[in-house]
C-alpha cells in the first residue's frame, strides 16, 4: 500500500450544498493529507456514511433537505463516535448540540484554520 493511497489518509466528509466551497474543501484538504468525500445534502451524508468508512464530518448548519444539527443528531444515535465538526455563520444553541460535535467553527473561516483543526483532531499519517 502506497502512503497516498485514501485507506491511509484520513477520511473527512464535507456536507455542504454550496459547490464553490467543497471543491475548495477537497483541494485544499487533499493537499493536507486528507481524503474529501462530499456530501451535497443531509440525506446523501447519512446514506454515504452507510457505505464509505469516515473518520470526521464537517457539517454546514444549513441544508436545502434538513437542519445540519438534524444530521448531527441522527449521526450520534447510529455513529455517536464519529466525530462532527460543525461549520455554521449562525450562533446556534450550544445547548441542543449532541455529544458527537467536537468543534464549532464559525463561517467565513480560512483553510488554513480548518487545516489546522482538522490535524489537531485527525492526525495525518
Amino acid at each position: 500500500m502506497t502512503p497516498d493511497s485514501p485507506s491511509e489518509q484520513p477520511i473527512v466528509l464535507i456536507v455542504d450544498d454550496d459547490t464553490l466551497l467543497t471543491d475548495l474543501f477537497r483541494q485544499a484538504m487533499t493537499k493536507q493529507g486528507f481524503h474529501v468525500l462530499e456530501a451535497n445534502d443531509g440525506a446523501h451524508a447519512l446514506a454515504l456514511i452507510e457505505t464509505q468508512t469516515v473518520h470526521l464530518v464537517l457539517l454546514d448548519m444549513t441544508l436545502p433537505d434538513m437542519a445540519g444539527l438534524q444530521v448531527a443528531q441522527a449521526l450520534a444515535g447510529t455513529h455517536p463516535l464519529l466525530p462532527v465538526v460543525i461549520a455554521t455563520g449562525h450562533d446556534p444553541d450550544l445547548h441542543t448540540l449532541p455529544d458527537n460535535v467536537v468543534e464549532l467553527i464559525r463561517k467565513p473561516f480560512s483553510m488554513r484554520t480548518l487545516s489546522a483543526r482538522l490535524h489537531a483532531l485527525l492526525p495525518t499519517p
